[in-house]
């Protein structure tokens, strides 16, 4: 198993999890605002914060483990607006591909 680097280490990129439409749209984005995935989760009718963080890690993005520590956060998710929009940060795990 491949060695993971640690947080201090790594570039940070901005997460937003919204939900304001029918369904819950997670989009990362570069620092230089690019956007480097967009994921749709149709049956989703909730934000589901540990879950997030899952599936994140499934497309090879890490949740900054020192936002769990933020008061008022969610599984490092931050309350943007209410119960429909959340931000938070994330690391690449591996290089894309």
């Amino acid at each position: 198993m491949a060695d993971t680097p640690a947080p201090e280490t790594v570039e940070m990129l901005p997460v937003t999890w919204d939900g304001r439409g029918e369904h819950w749209t997670v989009t990362v984005c570069g620092n230089d605002g690019r956007q480097l995935l967009q994921q749709t989760y149709e049956h989703w009718t909730d934000f589901r914060p540990a879950s997030a963080g899952h599936r994140l890690i499934e497309h090879g993005y890490m949740p900054n483990p020192e936002r769990y520590l933020i008061k008022d956060a969610v599984a490092s998710w931050t309350e943007v607006e209410e119960d429909r929009l959340y931000t938070g940060e994330v690391y690449r795990l591996a290089p894309p591909a």
